[in-house]
C-alpha cells in the first residue's frame, strides 16, 4: 500500500493512535514480527530504500523513500543518502503522521537508512507534539568497526529528536542466547526484543487487564526522558513474581547500569489468570525500591491464558538525563589499555581504560619544519618489558626556540647544525 491510498485499520474510540514506524531493513523486519504476532491496536509502516524489500512487507502502509537519489537500491552503509532519501520524502512522512498520538521508531543502527532516515523521521514527529520513542540495536561485534562507529554517531543523532531512546546493544543479546545460536538467530533474537520492548509498552494501553496504563501517566514517564533501558525476566513456580522481577532488573539487556539512576520506570507484567496481586505486588516493589525513591513508576497487569504457570516481566527505566553509556560503547569497540608493568610513585599496578582522543582542529596544530627528530629513551622496567619514554623537549624552528634544558639553565639556543649530532653526545656537551 502507498501514501496514496492509506487504509489503516478502525481504531478503538478513546485510546491514543499509536504507529510503529519501522526504518530500513532491521526496523522493518521488527514490524514484520508484530504483525505476524497480531499485535493490536497500532498502525504499522515500513519506511526503506530499498524497494525489494519494501516490497515483502507486511505493513499497513509502505514509503519508498529517495527514489530520485537511491534509485530504489538501498543506502549501501552510507547515512547521509538515507537522511537525503528521507529529506526528499518528506510531504510522505508527514502524511503518515497526521493524527499520531504515539510513535515508535524502529531501526538498526549502522547501516545507511535506518543511521540516516530515523533521525529525519523522528524529528518531524516531535516538531508535530506527537510523544516520540526510538527503539534501536547496536551492532553485533563480528559486523566490524566501521558499522559500529556509524551507528554510534547516529545514536547521538537520533538521541536529539527523540523523548526517549531505548538502545539494545546486539553484543548482550549473546548473553542470553545459546552458543550454539547461528547467524540468523542472532539477528532474529534482535528483531523480537525491539518488538518486545514496543509491545511491552502497547499492550499496557490496549489489552483489557486488571491494571491498564493510562496514556497520561505513560507521557509522564516518557516525556523528554533521554536514554532508557529495557530488562526482561521469566519464571515459574512458586514466587514467580518476585525472582522474574529479579531477573529483570538483573538482565544483561540493561546494559550493566543499574536502574537506581531512573527517574520513571514502566512495569509490564503478563501471567495466567491464576497470578495472584500479591505476587504482582511483591514484584513490583523489588523494582520500585531499585529506582530513585521520587522516580515515577507505572505498572500494568494484564491476563494471557498461554502463560500457563508462567510469568513475563518487563521494566523499562527512563530519565537518565543523558548520562554517559559506556557499556553501550564498550560493547561497539574494543578498548586499549595500559601496560601493567607501568607504575605511578611505587602505587599498585595501574589497569584502566584510555579514553578516546577528542579530534583536534587542523589550524590549532603548530607546523613541524621539515628536518626534525623524536627523540626517545628505552628504559628497563622489568626483565621482559621495556616501557618507551619520551625525552621532554621541544619542537621548534633552529636557531629560534630554546630547549628545555636551556630555559632552566639560561644556555644559549640551539645551533641548527646541532641536529645533525646524536642525542647523547648533545646532552653530554650540555653537561659541560
Amino acid at each position: 500500500m502507498t501514501i496514496d491510498n492509506i487504509q489503516f485499520q478502525p481504531i478503538q474510540t478513546g485510546l491514543p493512535t499509536i504507529k510503529v514506524i519501522g526504518v530500513g531493513g532491521g526496523g522493518g523486519n521488527v514490524v514484520n514480527r508484530m504483525v505476524d504476532d497480531n499485535i493490536k491496536g497500532v498502525q504499522y509502516i515500513s519506511a526503506n530504500t530499498d524497494v525489494m524489500v519494501l516490497n515483502s512487507s507486511k505493513a499497513d502502509l509502505t514509503i519508498p523513500l529517495g527514489a530520485k537519489i537511491t534509485k530504489g537500491l538501498g543506502a549501501g552503509m552510507k547515512p547521509d543518502v538515507g537522511r537525503m532519501a528521507a529529506e526528499e520524502d518528506l510531504d510522505a512522512i508527514k502524511a503518515i503522521l497526521d493524527d499520531t498520538d504515539l510513535v515508535f521508531i524502529a531501526a538498526g543502527m549502522g547501516g545507511g537508512t535506518g543511521t540516516g532516515a530515523a533521525p529525519v523521521i523522528a524529528e518531524i514527529a516531535k516538531e508535530r507534539k506527537i510523544l516520540t520513542v526510538g527503539v534501536v540495536t547496536t551492532p553485533f561485534r563480528f559486523e566490524g568497526s566501521k558499522r559500529a562507529r556509524i551507528a554510534e554517531a547516529g545514536i547521538e543523532e537520533l538521541r536529539k529528536h527523540v523523548d526517549t531512546l531505548m538502545v539494545i546493544p546486539n553484543n548482550k543479546l549473546l548473553e542470553i542466547a545459546s552458543p550454539k545460536t547461528t547467524m540468523t538467530e542472532a539477528f532474529s533474537i534482535a528483531d523480537d526484543v525491539l518488538k518486545q520492548a514496543i509491545s511491552g509498552i502497547t499492550n499496557l494501553i490496549n489489552l483489557e487487564g486488571v491494571i491498564n496504563l493510562d496514556f497520561a501517566d505513560l507521557k509522564t514517564v516518557m516525556s523528554n526522558k533521554g536514554r532508557a533501558i529495557m530488562g526482561t525476566g521469566v519464571d515459574t513456580g512458586e514466587n514467580r513474581g518476585f525472582e522474574a522481577a529479579k531477573k529483570a532488573i538483573s538482565s544483561p539487556l540493561l546494559s550493566d547500569k543499574p536502574i537506581s539512576g531512573a527517574t520513571g520506570v514502566i512495569i509490564n507484567i503478563v501471567a495466567d489468570e491464576q497470578f495472584s496481586l500479591l505476587d504482582a505486588e511483591a514484584a513490583a516493589e523489588l523494582i520500585q525500591s531499585s529506582a530513585d525513591q521520587d522516580a515515577d513508576v507505572i505498572f500494568g497487569l494484564v491476563y494471557d491464558p498461554k502463560k500457563t504457570d508462567e510469568v513475563a516481566i518487563t521494566v523499562i527505566a527512563t530519565g537518565f538525563d543523558n548520562q554517559d553509556d559506556e557499556p553501550e560503547k564498550e560493547s561497539l569497540s574494543t578498548p586499549l589499555r595500559v601496560s601493567k608493568s607501568v607504575k605511578a610513585q611505587e602505587s599498585h599496578p595501574i589497569e584502566t581504560d584510555i579514553p578516546s582522543v577528542p579530534q583536534v582542529k587542523r589550524e590549532l596544530i603548530p607546523k613541524i619544519p621539515p628536518k626534525k627528530e623524536v627523540i626517545e629513551e628505552m628504559i628497563e622496567l622489568d626483565a621482559d618489558e621495556i616501557v618507551l619514554r619520551e625525552v621532554e623537549t621541544t619542537l621548534h624552528r633552529p636557531g629560534q626556540v630554546q630547549s628545555a634544558e636551556d630555559k632552566h639553565s639560561g644556555k644559549g639556543t640551539m645551533d641548527p647544525k646541532d641536529y645533525d649530532i646524536p642525542a647523547f653526545m648533545r646532552h653530554k656537551r650540555w653537561q659541560r
